[in-house]
């Protein structure tokens, strides 16, 4: 059993967690669904042979951020052969109240923790239709710490999800996961392990929530890591 599924099994109170997924989910409320699961499996569509959560399209907009927002200094270079792994984020602080982007978070990295920029390489946004790239590939960031950061890529889905505390029970954040960022996720993902020059990123087993690296709070989120359980299985 990994962590995440040690953390899952600890939250007792189950029904309290089902209402928050209807809860924050306004198009599950309107439908009536109350099994996430089973509704994402459902509203899907096929793409090529390859399939996704209704509303996201074939090709993934990339987003350049990179010299638009503000820095402290410059993270490190690295090899593109040193990345082995991706590691899946939500915000979760006191400064990024209920309403995350990628600008609020990279101030706060630089202002709370002195960081060169936002700790992330990819930002999937609420407010963008694309992917923002926000770091290059080939560089190190803070996303996880210690030796981690030298091997990952940092993939941020904002909103302010769940969190399990040092009790073990669930903390609710106020938001989960739209459809159209699960989508987007699960399409950047694919585009990562398709790339050639990223050659020891082989496959979904590369593929990690940040809980799998530190084994604390739920991050990226039961919503998020129940999606990446079943991707891996696809």
């Amino acid at each position: 059993m990994n962590n995440f599924d040690k953390i899952a099994e600890s939250v007792k109170d189950a029904k309290r967690f089902d209402e928050y997924i209807i809860r924050n989910l306004e198009e599950y409320t309107q439908k009536g669904i109350k099994n996430i699961a089973s509704y994402l499996a459902k509203e899907i569509k096929k793409v090529d042979g390859k399939e996704y959560p209704v509303g996201i399209e074939k090709e993934i907009l990339i987003i350049d951020m990179i010299g638009k927002l503000r820095t402290n200094g410059k993270y490190p270079d690295r090899l593109m052969t040193a990345i082995e792994q991706v590691v899946i984020h939500q915000t979760w602080g006191k400064a990024y109240r209920l309403r995350s982007n990628t600008k609020a978070v990279n101030e706060y990295h630089i202002n709370e923790y002195n960081w060169a920029g936002i700790a992330y390489h990819l930002v999937i946004d609420l407010d963008s239709s694309g992917v923002e790239l926000c770091n290059a590939l080939d560089t190190i960031t803070n996303g996880a710490g210690g030796n981690n950061n030298k091997k990952s890529i940092h993939i941020l889905v904002c909103g302010k999800f769940d969190y399990i505390d040092k009790n073990g029970s669930l903390v609710i954040g106020g938001q989960a996961p739209t459809l159209d960022q699960l989508g987007r996720l699960k399409q950047t993902i694919e585009y990562i392990i398709s790339r050639s020059d990223i050659p020891n990123v082989k496959g979904w087993e590369d593929i990690k929530g940040h809980i799998d690296i530190t084994g604390k709070r739920s991050c990226p989120g039961i919503v998020v890591m129940e999606n990446l359980k079943r991707w891996r299985k696809e």
